[in-house]
């Protein structure tokens, strides 16, 4: 998983700078929760992701431990901050 802040780093360009931060190319977010004892779950596609929300949704009121679903999002190259 990559984990970037791509609204972050245009707010960078836009002030003629580089970001501040590191990329975090390598940080695994499902392996951080699973370290911490959250079970996590990748997701990433649509069909997986509606299958995750229809299989959580009906008990997360009733859900005693978290869960983190690690969602693949891809960067929109028109949005603006």
């Amino acid at each position: 998983m990559t984990a970037l802040y791509a609204i972050m780093d245009r707010l960078a360009d836009k002030q003629g700078g580089k970001a501040p931060w590191p990329p975090f190319t390598e940080v695994d977010m499902g392996g951080l929760a699973r370290s911490l004892g959250c079970p996590a779950r990748r997701v990433d596609s649509y069909d997986e992701l509606t299958a995750a929300l229809d299989e959580v949704l009906p008990s997360l009121a009733a859900r005693e431990e978290p869960l983190l679903l690690d969602v693949t999002v891809t960067v929109d190259p028109d949005s603006q901050p």
